[in-house]
């Protein structure tokens, strides 16, 4: 029986996958000063972007729309002023979700945004 090697990953790496790794850090807060320090929610959850790959066979305005994502989250993971808000918090998470919204859709699934969520 041959044996399998898996090159593991310290963050993961992928597109859906490494965006899902970032989206459980959506309800995840480590202390209660975590909801109004957005910093370091920006620091656990964007070590998942690291390896995020981009297919080329993607449209054009969906890779653009996960680059800007991504250099976004990256930025407010790192210690630059302004320190990033609640609100940048909000974007991400939703962002990131309307991403993978838009991926089903480039798959040609039928997808729709839900209205509770």
């Amino acid at each position: 029986m041959k044996k399998i090697n898996l090159i593991k990953s310290e963050f993961g790496k992928g597109l859906t996958y490494n965006l899902s790794l970032f989206l459980k850090h959506a309800e995840r807060t480590i202390t209660p000063l975590d909801k109004e320090n957005s910093r370091m929610w920006f620091y656990g959850a964007a070590d998942h972007i690291q390896e995020l790959e981009i297919p080329e066979n993607l449209p054009a305005t969906l890779k653009e729309r996960i680059t800007d994502f991504s250099n976004k989250v990256w930025k407010w993971r790192g210690f630059e002023k302004p320190e990033p808000t609640q609100e940048d918090k909000e974007w991400a998470i939703k962002e990131a979700t309307l991403i993978l919204l838009e991926i089903d859709k480039t798959l040609g699934i039928d997808a729709k945004e839900a209205e509770y969520d």
